[in-house]
Formats: C-alpha cells, structure tokens, sequence
C-alpha cells in the first residue's frame, strides 16, 4: 500500500492559489459571486458576512454549487496529475532501432498488434507462435514495444511444451 503523507496548510494554499485562477475563469457563476469569498484558511468559499439578508438563500445555492465545483475541479486536477506519473510504454520505430535478438516484443504491423521474438532467420526479423510452432510475421513491421505485460496463467499451456519446435530449429541449425 503506498502511504502518502498529508500535504501541509501552506503546500494546500500554494495549491489553492494556482487553481483559483483556473477556476474561476472556467466554472465560476460571475452573477453570484459577489455572495461569496475564498477562505484560505478552510480552503472553500464562504458566504459573505456583510451580505444582506434578503439574499441568503440564494447565497447559500451558490455557496453549495461553488464549493462542490471546487472540489470536483481539485480531484480532477490530482487525478490529472498522478496519470501523468504512470509510465505510458512508447512505440519505437524499427528505423530508429530494433529489439535484441531472442527479445519477446510487442510489433505493430497493418494495423495489428501481436507479440513476437525477434529473430533475424525469419523473414522481417520477427516470429510468433502459431498452433504449430513459430511462423514469421509479416514482413511489414513499423513500430515496436517491450513486452511489459504477464500472460495470465491459463495461457502458459501454449508456450510450455515447444520440444517440437526446439528439435525443428536444432535440426535447422546442424543443416546450416
């Protein structure tokens, strides 16, 4: 479980003061807002002490659709910002560079992705498992990726027993 610790008073007033702005300008209901004032200290609009008492219901309808715009903005934005930290796997072009040999790889090809091990004896370099063994894939490969990704157990059958296919490619090889 990752603890995060609780940002301070100032930290969430930094905060508070960079997002206003942003707010604001793209939420904010410019015919009430003379019912409301941020409070830095709570962190959410107040409703104003001075305000006449004719106005108070519709003071506090703002106050409730302000302050629960707020927050909605302030989640939003955290969200935003830890998507940004999770790492996003990049396709590489094969012209910039290739996989090691006998490297596992995600190939983009004719708008298909498929796993593959490079393999320099197949044509376009790349191979892939099929029901009988390996074949090549096509030859016509933009983009790669590592493999970043486990196969749910269920799946290992199709890679556990390949004795057939290791005697095919000995046998390649001693013809070589």
């Amino acid at each position: 479980m990752d603890i995060q610790k609780k940002p301070t008073l100032a930290e969430k007033q930094a905060f508070w003061a960079e997002q206003l702005p942003n707010f604001e300008a793209n939420y904010w209901l410019s015919d009430r807002s003379e019912f409301l004032v941020f409070d830095m200290e709570q962190g959410n609009y107040v409703v104003k002490d001075d305000l006449d008492p004719i106005y108070e219901d519709d003071a506090n309808d703002t106050f409730h659709r302000v302050n629960t715009g707020w927050a909605m903005w302030k989640k939003a934005i955290v969200f935003c910002h830890d998507a940004q930290k999770v790492a996003v796997p990049e396709w590489i072009s094969i012209t910039e560079r290739m996989p090691n040999e006998g490297d596992e790889v995600l190939v983009h090809h004719y708008g298909h992705v498929v796993q593959a091990t490079k393999d320099k004896k197949y044509s376009g370099g790349f191979k892939q498992r099929n029901c009988y063994g390996w074949e090549a894939v096509s030859s016509y490969i933009s983009h790669w990726m590592p493999k970043n990704i486990e196969l749910p157990e269920s799946f290992h059958f199709y890679y556990e027993n390949d004795a057939k296919q290791k005697a095919i490619e000995a046998q390649e090889q001693n013809n070589a």
